[in-house]
């Protein structure tokens, strides 16, 4: 995929790409893993570009058709928390079906204020449900926090650790890597 329909402050893609997001339909993607499968022995895929749950509809007809490919290799991806929670059954069956074993999420602070400022519209008990949904499904995920954002106090950053041990708590294998804030001119 590329672009993404979000408009979190701090995050480069919104910008470029507009809140625009467009993706290859779902018989190309898999004629190209199934390339990479029988030509290169790929037994594990990234299906991500910026979001790969951004529109539910197309996912869940990439996940049908890799389903139905009868490729047996492992997909990783990346997505929101709030997305997670929006997931229906068929979604959580096809990912099942299918063998998703990693996902990224993009947590980014333990600090409702911060998510505020981030123009992220994630709440934190959003962040702390969708582990649930990502355990149920065996998935081990890696929630992703950022430090020294703008504005930002010792206090927030101190919620964001205690989000990140919470996390941890709930799922030992979860990882919870602390990126440090860059801008970019511009």
């Amino acid at each position: 995929t590329i672009g993404c329909p979000f408009t979190c402050s701090f995050c480069s893609i919104a910008a470029v790409y507009q809140r625009h997001w467009s993706s290859k339909s779902p018989e190309r993607i898999v004629r190209e893993i199934r390339y990479f499968v029988k030509n290169h022995g790929t037994d594990t895929v990234e299906l991500d570009g910026t979001n790969f749950f951004a529109n539910p509809r197309w996912a869940k007809e990439v996940l049908k058709a890799l389903a139905a490919s009868g490729m047996k290799i492992n997909y990783v991806s990346a997505t929101r928390a709030d997305l997670i929670m929006r997931w229906d059954d068929e979604m959580k069956e096809l990912i099942r079906k299918v063998g998703f074993r990693s996902m990224g999420v993009g947590a980014e602070s333990g600090s409702e204020r911060v998510l505020e400022l981030l123009d992220k519209k994630l709440k934190v008990d959003e962040i702390v449900e969708s582990l649930k949904v990502l355990k149920e499904l065996d998935i081990e995920p890696a929630y992703t926090f950022m430090f020294g954002l703008p504005g930002e106090t010792l206090e927030d950053s101190l919620m964001t650790l205690d989000l990140m041990a919470k996390l941890k708590e709930e799922m030992p294998e979860c990882r919870t890597p602390g990126l440090f804030y860059h801008p970019f001119p511009g």
